[in-house]
């Protein structure tokens, strides 16, 4: 952007409020964004919910298995684990969210085994 507004006559940037917009660019801001700890509102905007106080919840996802969307929707059949409660989510390894997960604290998740851990019907406090 930088590069930009320098080549540009009369440019000039604006800084957009974290509540006006969620940067989305890895699939570690799409879980968060794609969780219950955004709403849609009648507007149809995404925001944050009240009691977060404008704080997203932290997600880190072990990029030899989420990097790209396929290995990611594949890990995430039923949607995104609950995050309304979450403040930092942390997996590590080959791990698949079924239904009825919810995740609230800071959690880590790490399967070092081969193979796939599925986890379901669970609430993970950390």
């Amino acid at each position: 952007m930088g590069a930009a507004i320098a080549v540009l006559p009369n440019s000039k940037a604006i800084e957009i409020p974290r509540t006006r917009f969620a940067p989305v660019k890895t699939t570690d801001d799409l879980l968060a964004l794609w969780s219950d700890a955004y709403a849609l509102g009648d507007d149809a905007r995404l925001s944050l919910k009240p009691h977060r106080n404008g704080k997203p919840p932290t997600v880190r996802l072990d990029p030899k298995f989420y990097k790209h969307w396929p290995d990611f929707s594949a890990r995430f059949p039923h949607g995104a684990p609950s995050l309304t409660h979450c403040e930092t989510f942390t997996v590590e390894g080959d791990i698949c969210f079924g239904e009825n997960v919810t995740i609230e604290g800071n959690v880590k998740l790490a399967n070092p085994n081969p193979g796939q851990l599925t986890i379901t019907d669970q609430t993970i406090r950390g």
